[in-house]
Parts: structure tokens; sequence; C-alpha cells
């Protein structure tokens, strides 16, 4: 992978846009697809994990490093690999934890978002958007559950980007970001019923 200028967010410049600005729900029928992996899984612990993704990004340059979720973001940082965004929400397992301390990687813009558990709202996808678009990382702190960012963050990032999670109990995700990874996030979010306030 080559990254470069050129790399485009979504299948065009501005694909927020296109989002309807409505709160989306995670609904009983599409759970299954949401708990198998949506890219690599490289099973085991971070200690087990983190050299393998590094292998990984020595072979290939990735346009954005994009981490969804506390644990990845914490073994991100205490390896050293340098993401530009990270998306976490202060729980692990959804237990509260300490907040991360991200002060030893210099300059590093904090956005806060409301996003409840098993919804998705509209406001997560301008956020990530406006994240990716920074020259400088950028850590959005999610009150409520940034599961589901998962797929905002692959339907918004640079092609040849990589958007990393960790699946519980079984190890990390890595998704390599394509046009057809797009297709398949959009896919499901579209699948996604819309919210009527309950």
């Amino acid at each position: 992978m080559r990254g470069n200028s050129s790399k485009t967010h979504g299948f065009k410049e501005g694909m927020a846009e296109i989002i309807p600005a409505r709160e989306k729900v995670l609904s009983p029928e599409l759970m299954p697809k949401f708990k198998e992996p949506f890219g690599l899984l490289i099973p085991g612990p971070p200690e087990a994990t983190i050299p393998t993704l590094r292998k990984l990004l020595s072979k290939e340059k990735a346009s954005k490093i994009i981490a969804v979720g506390d644990v990845v973001s914490k073994s991100l940082r205490d390896s050293g690999i340098k993401g530009n965004l990270y998306v976490t929400d202060d729980k692990v397992m959804r237990e509260r934890i300490r907040p991360l301390d991200f002060k030893g990687l210099g300059s590093m813009e904090v956005l806060r978002i409301f996003n409840p558990p098993g919804r998705l709202m509209a406001e997560a996808f301008q956020a990530i958007d406006n994240a990716l678009r920074s020259p400088n990382p950028v850590r959005i702190v999610v009150e409520g559950e940034e599961d589901l960012l998962v797929l905002p963050a692959v339907i918004l990032a640079p092609t040849d980007s990589l958007v990393l999670y960790g699946q519980p109990g079984k190890g990390l995700v890595v998704v390599r970001v394509t046009c057809e990874k797009k297709r398949e996030a959009l896919e499901l979010y579209r699948a996604m019923p819309e919210s009527h306030g309950t």
C-alpha cells in the first residue's frame, strides 16, 4: 500500500454528507453479523497481537491508523505505534476504567460526542470525518459506547487505512480499508433500523 494525498474518504470526498442525519439502532437480527470479525483476526492478548501488527505495518504503509476501543488504543500507545485517530469510551467490557493518558504523544486534539450503547448517532460520522481530516492525532471520547463506530471509521477513512478494534475474548481485528470494505460497512449501516425514540 502506498500512502498519498489522493486517497479518498469514502467513495468520494464529503461522504459524510450522504449519511442520513438520523439515529440508527443495532437490531437483534443484525447482532450476529457484528459478532463476526470485519477484517483479519489476529488471535490472542495484546502482547501476542501487537508484534504481529508491527510486522504487518513494517511491510505495508497505512494511509491512516485508526484504533476503536480503549484496549486497542492503550496497546498502540504502550507499544509506540502512532495512530491518527483513537476512539475510546473509558470502558473495557462495559466496566469503567481510568481515562487513557496520551500526553507522551505530543499535540493531540480531543473531540467529545454522545453515542448511546447499541446506537449509532449521526454526530459520530461528523466527528470521525473531521478527525480524519486533521493533520494532528485526534482522540474521540464517547459518552456512551464506541463499539459501533467501527462502521463510520471504515466508511470514512481513506483507502489503504487500517481500522483496528478488539474482538472480545478472541483478539485484534485489522480492517484494511478498501472500496469493497466501505461498501460492506455502508450496507450494514443502511440495514440498521432508524430509532423512533425507544
